[in-house]
């Protein structure tokens, strides 16, 4: 058992080592006082940090650099609560295994019962030596029951089966008959956003939301908690007001999701919301500045308004497993708050019915990942591919070899190519593209693209003579005039790489709507 530093010392733009950048140390001395050559460990099941008001914590603690001597060993064992009041438990005998240098036994501790969310701090001393370690636990009360029924739609069917919810009914496109009938609005869990959905909120019913990461979801990213900070708004709602200020200056709510996100809560997050930031309610972003130019902002828990008085609630946060209290609490939080009728709003009703707009759009948007299958790639160190027409849909490429787009060529066997090479794809549009405009778009090109279709040049991405990469740039191409009637598309590419890392490595997609001006809310 043990810990890791990863960093000890901040480097530019990467505050998170142990000596700050004028060679501080940002903990003191006495912050250091668990670690020694005899040190306490505390392992709960699933390493979780919350457990039931009134129930039995079960853990293994651990005393490493204990000799195999016949040497009794044991624990005092104390509970503090967030008014230092304590509570002291029996002393536990520790027992040494033989020729391994840590003794342990499992402990049972009767938790208190409590009314709200509290912080508590489990202490073990070693008798008679100055070894201590302490571990903050939250105690969380017990659910209430007078939730009303919570809708399923399909998409979150086995979701469902694991939080613990008592009372539920299938959603489908018949249950808005019976959403007419309701006094108040109902509530739906889903994972992915469509037709149905977004028409319960049209008719402003409220709706949970668990994303997937799949078509149709917010899109889902692995973040590393070290990367940023999290940041809890305040929320003005009946639940959260009730929570008394911490010594801190914030509430023991706000306190418990900053301490749990990335443990019993720990989830991915919707990766870089600023785009559409400003038409939310956040609840818990994650701020990501580590190695960055800019602040990035990423979200956790959030919620925007659609139409006249829908309400999406989205939440990244982890609410499953038996021992994972704090996820279940939270969960009954989020509906609880979805059940009441006249919600408070917080944005205009131009900005309600845009996100209806927006939302509409990208789920009714068809689209083909280019990305998908493998390309044919030719490096042109003469700069002949356009004398040659190799952007013609009869161009012969079968002696070219297969790339992928979703990566650098440096990362496929490229690593000192720079300047020209060319990228050919063909692809047939499904019988049933019917849609008046076609689009074919980029988010990304390393450094500059001429972009070729049907042997048609249809634009550029960048620009070779003042040096402006396309590495941000994100570009649709209407190329509806030259969509065939077989529906077929050769599509060629010419890249230019001034140095470094070059070529096609971002989506690549033939989609009925052109890109919007930030990157898509769905995925």
């Amino acid at each position: 058992g043990g810990y890791v530093v990863s960093v000890i010392r901040d480097f530019p733009k990467a505050a998170m080592g142990l000596i700050g950048y004028g060679d501080e140390p940002k903990l003191s001395e006495g912050a250091w006082g668990f670690h020694g050559d005899q040190m306490f460990l505390l392992k709960t099941p699933n390493d979780h940090r919350s457990f039931w008001s009134g129930a039995k914590l079960n853990a293994e603690l651990t005393l490493t650099g204990a000799s195999d001597s016949n040497d009794k060993l044991s624990a005092v064992l104390e509970l503090v609560g967030p008014d230092e009041r304590s509570q002291q438990l029996t002393e536990a005998e520790l027992k040494s295994s033989t020729g391994r240098p840590f003794a342990r036994r499992m402990i049972e501790i009767d938790l208190p019962v409590v009314e709200q969310p509290e912080r508590w701090v489990l202490r073990a001393t070693l008798a008679g030596k100055a070894v201590q370690n302490e571990w903050p636990i939250w105690i969380i009360p017990e659910l209430e029951s007078k939730l009303p029924a919570i809708w399923i739609h399909t998409s979150a069917t086995e979701l469902a089966k694991h939080l613990d919810l008592k009372h539920t009914t299938p959603f489908d496109q018949s249950s808005s008959e019976q959403f007419a009938k309701a006094s108040k609005p109902q509530i739906i869990l889903t994972q992915i956003l469509d037709s149905t959905i977004l028409s319960a909120l049209e008719a402003n019913q409220h709706v949970l939301m668990i994303p997937n990461g799949q078509a149709g979801s917010f899109p889902l990213s692995e973040h590393w908690f070290l990367r940023g900070g999290p940041v809890v708004l305040e929320q003005k709602i009946p639940w959260t007001q009730s929570f008394e200020l911490q010594s801190d200056g914030r509430t023991s709510q706000q306190n418990m999701l900053v301490e749990l996100q990335h443990f019993d809560l720990a989830g991915p997050v919707v990766p870089q919301i600023d785009g559409f930031l400003d038409v939310t309610n956040p609840w818990l972003l994650l701020w990501d500045n580590h190695d960055l130019n800019e602040v990035r902002t990423h979200g956790v828990v959030f919620e925007m308004e659609i139409g006249e008085a829908g309400k999406l609630f989205v939440s990244c946060l982890d609410h499953t497993g038996a021992t994972n209290a704090a996820g279940h609490w939270l969960l009954n939080k989020w509906l609880d708050h979805l059940s009441q009728s006249n919600l408070e709003t917080h944005t205009d009703q131009k900005t309600r019915a845009a996100n209806l707009d927006r939302l509409t759009k990208e789920i009714n948007r068809r689209g083909i990942s280019l990305g998908e299958t493998e390309w044919k790639f030719r490096p042109d160190p003469d700069n002949i591919g356009k004398k040659e027409q190799w952007f013609a849909p009869e161009f012969d490429d079968r002696e070219w070899v297969d790339i992928s787009i979703n990566g650098h060529w440096e990362g496929q066997g490229y690593e000192a190519l720079d300047h020209w090479a060319w990228y050919r794809q063909r692809l047939q549009l499904p019988a049933d593209w019917h849609s008046p405009k076609t689009y074919l778009n980029f988010t990304g090109v390393d450094d500059y693209a001429d972009v070729f279709v049907n042997g048609k040049h249809v634009g550029s991405i960048g620009n070779i003579e003042s040096r402006q990469t396309g590495f941000e740039m994100r570009v649709s191409f209407d190329i509806s005039q030259f969509v065939e009637e077989s529906g077929e598309l050769s599509v060629a590419v010419g890249v230019y790489d001034w140095y470094g890392a070059g070529g096609l490595f971002r989506p690549v997609t033939v989609t009925t709507e052109p890109l919007e001006t930030n990157p898509p809310m769905l995925k």
